[in-house]
């Protein structure tokens, strides 16, 4: 698996911090089930830090897309925050970027969170 996660509740907030690449499905099955926990839960925002995840493909922003739609059908914030330049460069050359909430800050402040 070339995906690792972890995460951190701060109230009705989750953060995935995501480590490594995505390359496949195979390397979000995990994340995709505990996201989905968290999107049914009474967390409002989910944030994903992206510091440490190196490489996407194609499955990576799939991924992100479908995330994304998951927390807006459920009323929920989904926040991309800390990406580094290779990843970053994914999501404007794709136009993502123009959907997502992208951050890097390393806080976020509550007008994200609540938008």
């Amino acid at each position: 698996m070339n995906l690792l996660f972890s995460e951190n509740i701060d109230g009705q907030t989750v953060t995935f911090e995501l480590e490594g690449k995505i390359v496949s499905d195979i390397d979000t099955t995990n994340l995709i089930e505990q996201l989905q926990k968290r999107v049914e839960g009474a967390e409002k925002t989910i944030i994903f830090n992206l510091s440490k995840l190196n490489h996407i493909t194609s499955t990576g922003l799939n991924f992100f897309v479908r995330a994304l739609t998951r927390t807006r059908n459920n009323e929920k914030n989904l926040i991309l925050n800390n990406l580094q330049p290779s990843v970053a460069k994914l999501f404007q050359i794709s136009k993502l970027n123009e959907i997502f909430t992208i951050s890097s800050d390393s806080k976020i402040d509550e007008t994200h969170k609540n938008n």
